[in-house]
């Protein structure tokens, strides 16, 4: 999870057998990174649902 602070500071939350937060430039950048690239490729909610109805009809 990312999360901008009250002051502007950014920070990612990591979860696992122990949860992490950081607070370094480069760990934020990665994670923004790795979120953003799959975020790019979904489509529009309206072609979601679109998509997902089709897919239902057909089962």
């Amino acid at each position: 999870m990312l999360a901008t602070l009250p002051d502007g500071d950014e920070v990612v939350y990591s979860d696992g057998v122990f949860g992490q937060v950081m607070d370094r430039p480069d760990a934020v950048d990665t994670i923004r990174s790795m979120w953003d690239r799959p975020l790019s490729e979904a489509l529009p909610e309206g072609a979601s649902l679109e998509l997902t109805g089709n897919l239902g009809s057909e089962l």
